[in-house]
């Protein structure tokens, strides 16, 4: 290698120290910055899988909490005609409970993923 050579790579390494202490790197941030990349990258998709998982919870005629009502319904209604049913209405009333939870859960979810091509381009050049 001859002495120029060697003083662009020195240059170069003086540089890209420089440039990391700068960024003053914690321990574990590019797991942090990859995962924020991964949402980032995918956040179409994560909303679209987010709305379509809603809908199927949803409040129309054919979701999981309408039909969840219906069997509530006929749980109660057992229950009338044999007292020793209860133990299924309360089982029902614990489902219907985690899947409203879900629901609100997966609500929240939807609210944080952000569609910013911007934030994409920054992580992508980070």
């Amino acid at each position: 290698m001859d002495e120029k050579t060697y003083v662009q790579q020195l240059d170069l390494l003086r540089f890209q120290v420089n440039e990391i202490s700068i960024a003053r790197l914690q321990p574990g941030e590019d797991a942090v910055v990859e995962e924020k990349f991964q949402r980032a990258s995918n956040a179409a998709k994560l909303l679209q899988l987010c709305q379509s998982a809603l809908d199927m919870l949803g409040e129309n005629d054919a979701s999981l909490l309408t039909q969840v009502g219906a069997v509530g319904r006929t749980l109660q209604e057992l229950q009338r005609v044999d007292a020793g049913a209860g133990a299924l209405v309360e089982l029902h009333g614990q489902a219907a409970s985690a899947l409203r939870e879900l629901q609100s859960e997966l609500s929240r979810y939807a609210e944080k993923v952000d569609v910013d091509p911007a934030q994409l381009q920054l992580l992508e050049d980070g």
